[in-house]
């Protein structure tokens, strides 16, 4: 995942103050009170909730300076050895706290790694987390989802493309194309028609991956969209799904479909559709 580091403000905001540290073998850290411990977990209260934490993840606890003298051993000790200590479901509940601004961090980077690395174990409970996430933690999961290239995954975005959200109907748009999900080809035309450029951006440039033909006559008209990147992402997705070598002017693609009809359907140099001639028999 790629973008500037930017530091979470709620992490910020816990920096600044005093807090316990709970050191994760990933290499993550999460900041909070520690309310409760036990031989298997440890209950964090963090700026993402209430989070419960696997032993198994956990390589060692920093106190506050202002905690109570008695309290466990700063080196927690490591249980009986578990698989390869990275069990899908701890993974997820420590990425989710981190998953708190819609701007790339170091932090939420490394929690999506995590995830990814999970492989498909985890779009399951993605599943079940996405619909109960806050905008930004779908967001996140979201792009898990596609850099783990499960199909299953398609399929549980399919929701996101009507949030409220632009953001979210981006992030859709990308999934759906990476996974080329069989409903792909006709909710990227819708989103063409998307009041947000961002939006339209996204799914001109997911048609160009899933090189969908039937797309052909919505590309043409936004030859001439509002943006300018999205002009420029309609051609390159018309040159890509055409092989056509042709320059970005609305005129000259329409010519070109009238002689390269799509599907069923003739469509003229207005960018209507041209009626079959009926053969007498």
């Amino acid at each position: 995942m790629k973008g500037g580091r930017v530091l979470l403000p709620a992490l910020a905001l816990l920096a600044a103050a005093s807090a316990d540290e709970v050191h994760l073998k990933s290499g993550g850290l999460l900041r909070g009170e520690i309310r409760e411990e036990t031989p298997q977990e440890i209950v964090l209260a963090s700026a993402g909730g209430i989070l419960r934490i696997d032993r198994t993840q956990v390589e060692s606890v920093t106190r506050s300076a202002y905690a109570p003298e008695k309290r466990a051993p700063e080196r927690v000790p490591s249980p009986e050895p578990r698989d390869d200590g990275k069990d899908p479901r701890s993974l997820l509940d420590a990425a989710m706290p981190l998953f708190t601004s819609f701007d790339y961090s170091e932090e939420a980077e490394a929690a999506a790694r995590s995830l990814v690395e999970g492989g498909p174990a985890m779009v399951p409970l993605i599943a079940d987390a996405l619909p109960g996430a806050s905008p930004t933690q779908q967001k996140w999961l979201a792009e898990v989802l596609g850099e783990i290239r499960d199909p299953a995954g398609g399929k549980v975005v399919l929701d996101l493309v009507h949030s409220p959200q632009g953001e979210l109907r981006v992030v859709s748009a990308q999934v759906l194309a990476i996974l080329k999900h069989p409903q792909a080809p006709q909710i990227l035309v819708n989103l063409l028609a998307d009041g947000d450029w961002n939006v339209r951006l996204a799914a001109a440039r997911g048609l160009s991956v899933i090189k969908s033909r039937d797309a052909i006559p919505r590309l043409i008209d936004h030859l001439e969209d509002s943006s300018l990147l999205v002009r420029g992402a309609a051609h390159d997705a018309l040159t890509t799904i055409t092989d056509a070598d042709l320059p970005a002017r609305q005129e000259d693609w329409r010519a070109w479909l009238l002689e390269h009809p799509v599907g069923k359907e003739r469509v003229g140099l207005n960018g209507r559709p041209v009626p079959h001639k009926e053969v007498s028999p």
